[in-house]
């Protein structure tokens, strides 16, 4: 199961799927409200969400959270729905605070919020260039982003709102000791929207997580090294 993020659709996954579908089933669903769900979106919560996908997908499955879809892989192997976790470039907290310094500052949230309201298209476009490693590379891949992004026209205003609130309000930190499904945790090293401390610290909180970093990748590891990527996921699978 290829869960993706915020702002975003299934076909982000295009090419990881289609190598993954090469020795494993593989389901990529929109999530309510984004892509081709964009009218179902009643229930956007973590518990909504992941309800919602695991009404797709038999118990077994593995889950593969990215961003907002680690939220909701995660909250799935807390409720027993998913029996192991990849998850790519995700927090337990995106927003900074007391004992999480790896979160983004409330300010910069805040001002997000304040540019998406103002100018939306505007706001999607600088945050697809902060999935890249760094200014001025990556160029193809953030012509692929900003594409990716309106594939399906503009993503719905409240469904966007609700679901930044939902990224600065939530806090799974207390649930991880208690989540003991078998979890790989990846990251790129180059991330600026969620640290890879971030990452490292979600692995150790998790009773049977391990870490993997991917150098010279951003938020989007499974975008900008595809086969690196699938080979990482394709060996956890196997085990």
């Amino acid at each position: 199961m290829l869960i993706h993020g915020w702002g975003w659709h299934g076909d982000v996954w295009t090419d990881v799927a289609a190598e993954l579908a090469r020795e494993f089933r593989v389901w990529v669903p929109d999530l309510p409200g984004h892509g081709r769900s964009r009218e179902d979106a009643a229930d956007f919560t973590l518990d909504g969400l992941a309800r919602a996908v695991s009404a797709c997908v038999p118990s077994e499955a593995t889950w593969i959270g990215w961003s907002l879809g680690g939220l909701v892989a995660l909250t799935a192997a807390q409720r027993g729905w998913a029996r192991r976790l990849v998850l790519v470039d995700a927090t337990p907290r995106f927003v900074r605070d007391d004992g999480w310094e790896c979160g983004l500052s409330r300010q910069w949230v805040d001002a997000f919020a304040e540019e998406f309201t103002h100018d939306t298209r505007r706001a999607l476009e600088r945050f697809a260039s902060l999935h890249l490693c760094g200014e001025g590379r990556e160029r193809s891949l953030l012509r692929r982003l900003q594409t990716e992004i309106f594939r399906f026209g503009m993503p719905a205003a409240r469904v966007l709102h609700v679901g930044l609130k939902l990224l600065a309000q939530s806090d799974l930190r207390p649930q991880l000791p208690q989540i003991h499904s078998a979890a790989l945790v990846v990251h790129g090293a180059c991330d600026r929207i969620v640290l890879p401390e971030a990452g490292e610290r979600l692995a150790r909180a998790l009773p049977q997580g391990r870490f993997v970093r991917v150098d010279d990748a951003g938020h989007a590891p499974f975008l900008s090294h595809v086969h690196r990527f699938v080979d990482t996921v394709g060996t956890f699978l196997r085990e």
